[in-house]
């Protein structure tokens, strides 16, 4: 399984699923903590 592969379809659920769950300021910080853990991985 590759990675950035992995990473986009991940974005993509998440990006679909928090739009709709959450207001903009959590879709961020989730955002951030999941690119934070990447970065860091």
């Amino acid at each position: 399984m590759q990675g950035s592969e992995t990473m986009t379809v991940f974005a993509g659920w998440l990006d679909s699923t928090v739009d709709v769950s959450y207001p903009e300021c959590v879709e961020q910080m989730v955002f951030n903590r999941v690119k934070n853990k990447v970065a860091h991985a």
